[in-house]
């Protein structure tokens, strides 16, 4: 089951409108955590699930990081981490 959360502390559910105009937060009652979902994607609302407990100013910070307009930095980052646990 899901909550909508269209008022939250901090203003979260409000703020990430900023970000993308369709990004809407859902929390999941089963999973106990908070999802972002678009309402631009077709088939599948479902973004991203939140990786805090609750919703502050690191909420806004991931979901900015994993805009598609950010994939060199993504994929940076995936190669530096396989390589440090590859031993190269």
């Amino acid at each position: 089951m899901y909550i909508s959360i269209k008022n939250d502390l901090f203003s979260i559910a409000e703020r990430v409108k900023e970000i993308d105009d369709g990004y809407f937060i859902l929390y999941n009652t089963e999973k106990s955590c908070f999802e972002v979902h678009s309402t631009k994607q077709k088939s599948n609302t479902y973004c991203l699930t939140v990786p805090y407990k609750g919703l502050d100013s690191r909420t806004l910070t991931f979901v900015k990081s994993t805009r598609k307009e950010y994939i060199d930095n993504i994929i940076n980052e995936i190669e530096r981490n396989n390589r440090r646990l590859s031993g190269y």
